[in-house]
């Protein structure tokens, strides 16, 4: 075997070393950045009583 393709889950740089040290080449796309959660800044307001 000397190439590999792959899904993002096995996009890990322990992977990619395991398979290097073996001669194999990787072909995964890259994974996906964390996705954005929770209210934007400009709608969020300080609640001073909880201090939340």
């Amino acid at each position: 075997m000397k190439t590999v393709t792959a899904d993002a889950g096995y996009a890990y740089a322990k992977v990619y070393g395991a398979l290097e040290s073996r001669g194999i080449d990787a072909m995964t796309p890259a994974k996906a950045g964390p996705k954005k959660i929770g209210v934007p800044l400009r709608r969020s307001r300080h609640d001073a009583k909880r201090d939340y």
